[in-house]
């Protein structure tokens, strides 16, 4: 499937759920995993950063070791529950 479609889909999903909430604009961040599949990194304008990752992707790069570097890996552990791959 095309990053583009899935990312739609489930754009129009969470469109809905937040139509549903008393103060929709206090959300500030919203992340999707399915477990055993993939991911689809999106910016704030729901422009893609990225191509779609399965979860046990080796995922070292600059902008990921950055990531983990500003935010921590116990954040991404808690958050995905997974180790990056980067962490020993």
């Amino acid at each position: 499937m095309p990053p583009r479609t899935l990312s739609d889909c489930v754009m129009q999903v969470l469109r809905q759920c937040v139509a549903r909430l008393k103060t929709p604009e206090e959300v500030v961040a919203v992340c999707y995993f399915s477990f055993g599949e993939f991911v689809v990194a999106l910016d704030e304008q729901g422009e893609l950063l990225d191509d779609i990752r399965m979860y046990f992707v080796n995922s070292e790069s600059e902008d990921f070791n950055l990531l983990v570097e500003t935010i921590g890996a116990r954040t991404i552990i808690d958050t995905c529950r997974i180790l990056p791959d980067n962490c020993q």
